[in-house]
Order: C-alpha cells, then sequence, then structure tokens
C-alpha cells in the first residue's frame, strides 16, 4: 500500500473516532512493506492501537530490532506449524523449519531483554476436525502439553525466575481450545482450529453448500464493533476470510472510508445480515455447510457436545443471552 494512503487511513479513523485499533494482517505479511514500522508508529501516535501479526518468516536481526522498539499493543506470531512436516504445507520460500523456529527463538528472547511489555501470542494450528487439512498438525492433547513444555523450558534459561510463576503447566481442554495459555508474563500461547477459510480451502473429497441464510457478527455486531477489511490496493471488505476482496464494497483510494463503510453495496449486505440474510456467494459460502463428498454427510463444526456447549457458552459471555439463543436457534433450523 501507498504510504500517503496508509496515513491518509490512519488519519480518519482516528480523527472520526471509527475505531480503536488498527491490525496489520490479512493473508499477507506486514514486514514485507518497507515503512510497516514506521506506519505502526504512527497509528501509536494517533492514538489508536497497532496489532501486528506476523507469519515468521522474516524475523532477521533487523526487523527483530525494529519490532521491539515499535509502540505496538499487541503481536501475534503466527507459527502455525509445531513440526516440520506441517510446515512444508506453509510452502515458505528459501527457509527450513530449522531456520524458522530459531527466528522465532531469537525474537521472543530480544523481547524478554528489551523489557518489552507488549502483550505477545504465539498461535499454533490443530488438526481435530474431520476436514482439517494436513496430517502433520497437532491432534491431540499431549502434542499441546509438549509445545508448552518446550517454550516453559526455552522461557526458564532467559528468565527462570519469572517463569517459575507458571511451573505448573496450565490444563488444555480440546473441546474449549479458545483460550490463551500463559507460559511467561505477558506471553501465551493460542492453540486454534485448522479452518479452512471459510470453504474456500477445503481439502479434497469435501465441498461447501452455500447457505443464503445466518448470522455474521463480523458483519452486524454493534457490542465488539464490526470489522472491516482494507487491502494493499484499497480495496475494501469485512473480514479477513475473503482475502481476495470479492465483497468490493469499495475503494479508498479516491473516497473516504466513511463514504464507502455507508455506502450503497456495503450498506444493503449489512441491512440483509441484520435480517439474517446472506446475499453475497462468499458469504454465502462462508455460512454453508461441509459435506464428505463420498457419504454426502454432513461434517459437524464441533467435535461433541461437550465442545458445542463450550462454544455456546463463551458465545453468551461475549454476547449476551439473547444473542446466543437466536444463534442456538439458527443452527437448529440448519
Amino acid at each position: 500500500m501507498d504510504l500517503d494512503l496508509a496515513k491518509r487511513i490512519i488519519n480518519e479513523l482516528s480523527e472520526k473516532d471509527m475505531t480503536r485499533s488498527i491490525d496489520f494482517h490479512l493473508m499477507g505479511e506486514p514486514m514485507l512493506h518497507p515503512h510497516y514500522a514506521e506506519l505502526a508508529t504512527y497509528v501509536h501516535e494517533k492514538g489508536l492501537n497497532a496489532v501486528l501479526y506476523t507469519n515468521c518468516t522474516l524475523l532477521n536481526k533487523k526487523n527483530i530490532s525494529k519490532l521491539v522498539s515499535i509502540p505496538l499493543s499487541g503481536m501475534v506470531l503466527s507459527v502455525q506449524s509445531s513440526n516440520a512436516g506441517a510446515f512444508i504445507n506453509r510452502r515458505a520460500r528459501n527457509i527450513n523449519f530449522e531456520d524458522y523456529i530459531k527466528g522465532v527463538e531469537s525474537f521472543v528472547h530480544s523481547w524478554i531483554n528489551s523489557r518489552n511489555r507488549t502483550p505477545l501470542s504465539i498461535y499454533y494450528m490443530t488438526g481435530l476436525q474431520d476436514n482439517s487439512p494436513g496430517k502433520e498438525l497437532i491432534k491431540n492433547r499431549q502434542e499441546c502439553i509438549d509445545i508448552l513444555s518446550y517454550w516453559r523450558d526455552f522461557l526458564h534459561k532467559i528468565d527462570p525466575d519469572s517463569v517459575e510463576k507458571y511451573h505448573f503447566l496450565p490444563k488444555v481442554n480440546l473441546n474449549n481450545l479458545w483460550s490463551q495459555y500463559m507460559i511467561y508474563p505477558g506471553i501465551s500461547v493460542f492453540f486454534k482450529y485448522c479452518h479452512t477459510w471459510d470453504g474456500q480451502m477445503l481439502p479434497a473429497g469435501y465441498q461447501v453448500r452455500p447457505n443464503s441464510r445466518g448470522i455474521c457478527k463480523e458483519i452486524i455486531d454493534r457490542i465488539k464493533m464490526s470489522s472491516f477489511a482494507i487491502l494493499w490496493n484499497g480495496e475494501t471488505t469485512y473480514c479477513c476470510s475473503d482475502y481476495d476482496g470479492s465483497l468490493e464494497l469499495g475503494n479508498v483510494s479516491g473516497r473516504s472510508i466513511e463514504d464507502v463503510y455507508f455506502g450503497d453495496k456495503a450498506s444493503h449486505i449489512r441491512d440483509m445480515a441484520e435480517k439474517e440474510k446472506i446475499v453475497h456467494p462468499t458469504c454465502q459460502s462462508c455460512r454453508g455447510r461441509v459435506y464428505d463428498i463420498k457419504s454426502g454427510k454432513k461434517v459437524s463444526d464441533y467435535k461433541n457436545w461437550n465442545s458445542l456447549l463450550l462454544a455456546g457458552f463463551g458465545y453468551y459471555k461475549a454476547y449476551g443471552v439473547y444473542a446466543t439463543l437466536k444463534k442456538a436457534w439458527f443452527y437448529i433450523r440448519k
């Protein structure tokens, strides 16, 4: 993205109080931008929170030095792969798994030595669902525990006194992965289900049947604020699953964000979503159901009833009774 356009976007978001946080991510690597450090600092200077996601492939000395000095409000190390086999599926160029992990370790080491207090999350992906691509992904609780132990031991070598309070590893619940497991002050590990970018990256043998009805909090969440994404070329969309910008809500290169967000197209999609009507094909695929082609059976979104109940409880805590009952009724009809 052009530097002037990026700063104009930040200025508008700040001046019109349209958001509290700007996340640098969306199927791309922020450190590929030659001015990523300048832009993240600019976000901070404008009174907004800057959160940076990185796939960690560019964690060299130069970038590590920049990252530990940027006033970020949060940072995510999107490691995802727990072994060399899983790492191959990422198709990373010019780097092997061993060097990749060394870069992650070097950054974490520098982060601690710099006394940086930016919350740091290390993301790993599990393959617990039937339609998860990649056989090398985390498959059981012990593998999760092994990762937590690995990082605890690594951190103990750097700062044994601080690690002592995390001597007992947190209990991993595979039925409710959406939790942060603290392993050091300010550092957590996050296990998440391997998703298929809402049906766009399904492994062989599965297909999505689109659905024209559904609930999407990315579009209509009035409590936590709906998400809104701006791609490198100024094109806009509602969420990171539409990484190609197929919604084409409008381009902010020649228009204000406010004009695009309240424009006819974005407003229509939002108004229909309020009525649980999904109008765009990309969104219909997202809200659709995954089927096993051979058997013709639906693939469950959850492993068992326990995981479904835990997910429901998490939804209740985030959105309240009415929204949870509404969501439950939607799944019953579905």
